[in-house]
């Protein structure tokens, strides 16, 4: 009941403070970015951040991973995602037709 009463609100909109949360532009970029940072987490938090962050502690590791994966998530946004989707605007679809 809880997920049908969320995705009844987003086909409308949410009102008020959680309204204002979900469209701030922060967020709406992360939401964007979000299989990015998704693929790239565990590469950088297992590697590049081993590597980099030798002997520092818990926190100011977090805080690199996080910044290392949404750079990354933001670069292939920009230079991968953004043109391959502009890339399928050439193409024009044709419905097929049903069979007879």
């Amino acid at each position: 009941l809880v997920f049908t009463w969320v995705v009844a609100r987003a086909a409308v909109g949410f009102r008020g403070p959680i309204g204002w949360v979900l469209e701030n532009r922060v967020v709406v970029s992360m939401g964007m970015m979000s299989y990015a940072i998704y693929l790239f987490h565990p590469i950088v938090a297992k590697g590049v951040v081993r590597w980099l962050a030798v002997g520092w502690t818990y926190w100011p590791k977090v805080a690199m991973s996080a910044f290392v994966t949404i750079s990354l998530a933001w670069l292939s946004w920009q230079f991968i995602e953004t043109p391959a989707r502009n890339l399928g605007r050439r193409f024009l679809y044709v419905k097929p037709n049903p069979p007879d």
